[in-house]
């Protein structure tokens, strides 16, 4: 027997065939892993420096895709720095399947929504949230598209996990520069 998985927006179900119980055994994955497994939080606090370390590993980790991959292959290579949430909704609209596998929009076109703002060494503006599982971190990025240079504010959510702090989502705010 095979397995199944049930996805909704937060969470998926896996369905696995146990043999010796000649039953499913259910288990609800969330954004930081299987639930319920004894690990513990390794997260620590969010530093401007381990902001900085996570979003310089993750550009580089994402803009170094420039060959098709399995859909494996992408989850394995985004997986240490992205929410399992962020890489199912990356996969649903930010790649193009071809023969040869899966591609990035952004390595294909001048498409770069899915693609995580370069951040530079300028300052960070960190928010943590109350209960310290939630971090954004922003700064003031200048970009240049054939000529005109503009600025805008670029925010990536972080979220505590078992796993250590991973990357939920980012936006890029044009308007703000104007």
């Amino acid at each position: 027997m095979g397995s199944f998985i049930f996805i909704c927006r937060t969470s998926y179900y896996n369905l696995s065939w146990d043999k010796a119980k000649k039953t499913y055994v259910q288990y609800l994955v969330g954004s930081d892993g299987t639930l319920f497994d004894p690990e513990p939080v390794i997260a620590s606090k969010l530093t401007e420096a381990k902001a900085r370390e996570l979003l310089k590993y993750a550009y580089a980790a994402a803009s170094s895709w420039w060959e098709p991959k399995t859909r494996d292959g992408a989850t394995e290579l985004l997986r240490p720095f992205f929410t399992n949430n962020f890489i199912y909704e990356f996969m649903q609209d930010g790649v193009v399947e071809f023969q040869e596998g899966l591609l990035p929009m952004y390595s294909i076109s001048d498409d770069t929504y899915w693609l995580l703002p370069e951040y530079t060494d300028q300052p960070l503006t960190i928010r943590i949230s109350d209960d310290g599982d939630t971090a954004t971190v922003s700064q003031d990025i200048e970009g240049n598209v054939e000529g005109e240079v503009y600025t805008a504010r670029a925010t990536t959510t972080f979220v505590k996990t078992k796993f250590g702090w991973k990357i939920d989502q980012f936006s890029y705010d044009y308007a703000y520069g104007e």
